[in-house]
């Protein structure tokens, strides 16, 4: 997740494709499949790191999947806001975003 803000703070020019890309994405059929395959790569990755959290008895996520989604909704939702609004702090969306994303995934202190 962290990496994610990092990005955005770090090449905020990057943002212009980001949505391009998106409206691209919702008038055109290849882009469309293109970002459904990205979307499905992230969130498989994340399911297999709760999965991972779950074994080492750092998360108690009870459907890793479902999380996996709300926590990848909760990162697109944060960069859509850096990307449209008018002075959003990266680095307050960010500490937002990683709470919120471990009280989903229930983290075990």
């Amino acid at each position: 997740i962290a990496s994610t803000f990092d990005w955005a703070a770090k090449f905020p020019d990057h943002h212009k494709v980001w949505t391009t890309f998106y409206n691209k994405c919702s008038v055109n059929k290849k882009f469309l499949r293109l970002n459904t395959e990205l979307v499905d790569m992230g969130h498989k990755r994340i399911t297999g790191l709760l999965k991972t959290g779950n074994r080492l008895g750092r998360f108690c996520s009870k459907n890793p999947e479902d999380d996996a989604k709300a926590v990848q909704s909760l990162i697109t939702g944060a960069l859509v806001a850096i990307v449209t609004e008018e002075n959003r702090d990266i680095a307050k969306l960010k500490e937002i975003t990683i709470k919120n994303a471990l009280e989903i995934c229930r983290a075990v202190s």
